[in-house]
């Protein structure tokens, strides 16, 4: 049993969490959701992820050696998004909801099968997700590095297009570890940053329906990079993150250690802040 995701809303909490069974040579992850409604006093444990083509459940690794979101809670509602195979023993990114506290889920919504063309690979562990006011988020990252957008306007029950957010251009092409994050002021849902590593941002004002380009937010580091990237957006629309780091790379091959980095990026310097 391998605990990944914690998500509180009022007196609700929820746990996401698999089990592995080891069938036909390979370990296959079952994923579960408790839910308790009254504080953690008592939970509902029920099987939420979906059989591939042999009818054994194949969820795969749901986080990739850095923690993303995998719940979100609003109200009543619970979100959960993962990466799988399906029934056509095909990746790819699956989402579920809930609108009573859990109890029960509605059918899982295959967020890439029908959207992204066939044969696109995706990094498990790094689909992540956040919500508001009926707005749904959902970010996924394929294993060439590039990191797509996917949205619902209409609270998880259908979903728009994939946006891709990265560039073309020479270090805004890719990244890893993407994460996205709502205005804390905005109620509504609307303003929506997107961060990945290295660090990089985007913003839409538009509930994602456009976004600025990238900006850099972080100096070049040499070849060891940056990793396990954290990013905050302060009331004050201020931008804080911090990432471990190696600013050096020995000609004989050893690497320097990895060191803590922050920077805060005030609110004038970040597109779309106030």
């Amino acid at each position: 049993w391998s605990v990944f995701d914690l998500k509180r809303s009022g007196d609700n909490l929820y746990v996401l969490y698999t089990d592995s069974d080891w069938n036909y040579g390979m370990i296959y992850d079952n994923l579960y959701i408790a839910a308790s409604s009254d504080g953690g006093t008592t939970f509902k444990q029920q099987l939420i992820s979906i059989p591939s083509k042999n009818g054994n459940h194949k969820t795969l690794g749901l986080q990739d050696q850095n923690y993303v979101p995998k719940l979100a809670a609003y109200k009543n509602e619970v979100y959960v998004v993962w990466n799988a195979l399906d029934q056509d023993d095909q990746q790819h990114i699956i989402f579920r909801k809930s609108v009573d506290n859990g109890v029960t889920f509605a059918p899982a919504l295959n967020l890439t099968k029908a959207t992204m063309p066939a044969g696109s690979a995706f990094q498990p562990g790094q689909e992540t997700l956040e919500v508001r006011n009926g707005k749904v988020y959902v970010l996924f990252l394929q294993t060439d590095g590039k990191v797509y957008l996917t949205r619902s306007m209409d609270d998880g029950t259908s979903f728009l297009p994939p946006q891709l957010l990265t560039t073309s251009a020479y270090l805004t092409d890719g990244g890893s570890w993407p994460v996205v994050q709502l205005d804390p002021n905005d109620a509504s849902g609307s303003k929506v940053w997107v961060f990945w590593n290295a660090p990089q941002s985007v913003y839409s004002a538009d509930s994602g329906a456009s976004f600025t380009k990238p900006m850099i937010l972080s100096p070049q580091f040499s070849w060891r990079g940056v990793v396990r990237p954290k990013f905050v957006v302060a009331a004050d629309g201020a931008i804080h993150w911090i990432v471990e780091g190696a600013v050096s790379w020995y000609s004989t091959g050893v690497g320097g250690d990895n060191d803590i980095f922050y920077r805060r990026v005030d609110p004038a310097a970040a597109p779309g802040a106030a």
